[in-house]
């Protein structure tokens, strides 16, 4: 949609980049280059659907000026020609390379679609709320996990775990399930269940749920993010990074790859990298879960910006038993907010009891730095929270 031939070769370079990105998300099959660009794909979603069964298609437009560039990509159900997602992306030709550029815009459109929590699989949730756990397949069940993980909520978990391990059982190779049943046992552990309980009776078979996972796809995303969660609450945490660098350079595109390496690093006392990994992590996101929020807050209130982690913790709220509204109370206790600190506090611990027996030990379920641990300690006792004597914290990873 511009003068000349420059319009069409930066369209047709954004076009094959974008099918390049999405073929690194392994749920999707995505038509060839030579389809895509073929007539079969012209004309309204009605008659592309007549001749060529898809789902969805990707539709977009580019216009460009001397100095100027805007891609507008939507994302139309194919069988029923509803629009369910648009973006527009705009970039200054003068500031990089045409290529870069492409990269750029074509890996956040591919993240927003084809991401865990983007639009592709929001759409497909949307069928799925109300039907029973025993009429789904295994890739609708590990959606429907990806669903519960987006806030976290322990009154969900038994009915993921057992569709899951239905799952496995009814597909034994979809390394996806393997995956996510790994990480969901170990919410057993986190936030479940048996939060607070003894790791080393979920530990095992989550490791051999997750090691199973990349037996299966060794260059699997989600297998590696399983095996990197089990390896950090093991206290592995070197080993833990650099699965999830590997699995971020196997898949560049993936938000939850990115906010998930962030937060290995952030947990250990690399806030201010962290922080920065979560926030390339939420651009990338058409909507951002609230745990990727949850840490961000914690990252911002560790490093003294409570105005700026306020909204944060509160969009992590609902996350992670007890995690959201302890943030939220150490949030508002350190801004001098009495009555919201309490009452977050009060929801907090009724939520997460652990929290008033030992704060340290609830911390522990994430294996947070204990240089920060003392920093939330300090925001929760201005929220009303009654403590022991503190005893001094050993060395952090990283001095904040």
């Amino acid at each position: 949609m511009s003068e000349g031939s420059a319009g069409k070769i930066l369209a047709d370079g954004l076009t094959e980049q974008l099918i390049s990105n999405l073929l690194l998300f392994p749920e999707f099959r995505v038509f060839s280059r030579e389809a895509s660009f073929s007539e079969a794909f012209a004309g309204d979603p009605a008659d592309i659907r007549s001749r060529v069964h898809v789902d969805y298609l990707v539709q977009g437009s580019l216009r460009r000026d001397a100095s100027r560039l805007r891609v507008t990509a939507r994302l139309i159900d194919a069988r029923t020609g509803e629009f369910l997602w648009s973006r527009t992306y705009d970039r200054d030709l003068s500031a990089a390379s045409a290529i870069a550029i492409e990269e750029d815009v074509a890996g956040g459109i591919a993240s927003n679609l084809a991401a865990p929590y983007g639009a592709v699989s929001e759409a497909v949730l949307k069928g799925l709320h109300d039907r029973a756990p025993q009429t789904l397949s295994a890739y609708e069940c590990v959606l429907k996990a990806f669903a519960y993980r987006w806030v976290g909520d322990p009154k969900q978990w038994p009915e993921q775990f057992a569709c899951l391990e239905q799952a496995v059982h009814d597909d034994p190779t979809y390394a996806d399930a393997w995956a996510m049943l790994a990480l969901v046992r170990l919410d057993q552990f986190r936030w479940g269940n048996d939060a607070g309980g003894d790791l080393a009776k979920v530990a095992p078979q989550a490791l051999a749920d997750a090691e199973r996972a990349v037996e299966l796809a060794p260059s699997n995303v989600l297998a590696l993010q399983a095996v990197s969660a089990v390896q950090f609450h093991l206290g592995r945490f070197d080993e833990a990074e650099r699965t999830m660098r590997g699995a971020v350079a196997i898949n560049p595109y993936n938000p939850e790859t990115l906010a998930l390496l962030g937060i290995r690093i952030a947990l250990r006392g690399g806030w201010r990298e962290g922080l920065e990994y979560l926030d390339r992590s939420i651009d990338r996101m058409a909507a951002a879960p609230a745990w990727t929020h949850l840490v961000k807050g914690m990252a911002l209130y560790v490093l003294g910006d409570y105005a700026a982690a306020l909204p944060e913790a509160q969009a992590g709220r609902t996350c992670c038993a007890g995690f959201g509204p302890a943030l939220l109370a150490a949030v508002e206790g350190q801004r001098g907010q009495a009555e919201a600190a309490r009452e977050a506090l009060q929801e907090a611990t009724a939520r997460s009891p652990l929290l008033a027996r030992d704060p340290r030990a609830f911390y522990a379920l994430f294996q947070v730095d204990a240089k920060a641990v003392d920093l939330f300690i300090t925001g929760l006792e201005k929220a009303g929270l009654k403590t022991a004597a503190a005893e001094p914290a050993p060395d952090s990873v990283e001095k904040l």
